[in-house]
C-alpha cells in the first residue's frame, strides 16, 4: 500500500493549503481556495500563486 502524508498550512489562524509528501520522496503543495481568493504567495520561486489549473 502506498503511503500518503499531508499537512494543511496556516497563517493567523487562515487555511494557506495543503502540502502532501508521497512514498517519502515526491512533495506537492495546493493553495486552498478561500486563501486564492484573498492571500498571497508564500514563495513566489517555487509555490507560484495559482490553483494549478490552466
Amino acid at each position: 500500500m502506498d503511503r500518503l502524508n499531508k499537512l494543511d498550512v496556516y497563517y493567523h489562524d487562515r487555511k494557506v493549503g495543503t502540502m502532501a509528501l508521497y512514498q517519502n520522496r515526491l512533495a506537492a503543495f495546493a493553495y486552498s481556495d478561500e486563501w486564492l481568493q484573498e492571500g498571497f504567495s508564500i514563495s513566489p520561486f517555487s509555490l507560484p500563486f495559482g490553483s494549478g489549473n490552466s
